[in-house]
């Protein structure tokens, strides 16, 4: 079973930065963006990027399961 950071791994260096940063160390978008030299709404625009593929991850992770049919 894939965990959260294993599919963080799978995502860009920036990305993977702003979810830990965000995430683990609880640092606000607006301070992200001024760490990463970035603009505060592209901070937000990754990290939605990101989610969007953590989900997709996960479902995919799912898919691939095998069943419990018991």
């Amino acid at each position: 079973v894939i965990d959260e950071m294993e599919l963080v791994v799978r995502v860009d260096d920036v990305i993977r930065a702003i979810f830990r940063l965000h995430f683990l160390d609880e640092v606000r978008y607006a301070e992200l963006a001024a760490r990463l030299g970035l603009a505060t709404p592209t901070v937000r625009v990754r990290m939605f990027h990101c989610m969007k593929e953590v989900r997709r991850l996960l479902d995919l992770e799912a898919l691939e399961r095998p069943r419990d049919h018991s």
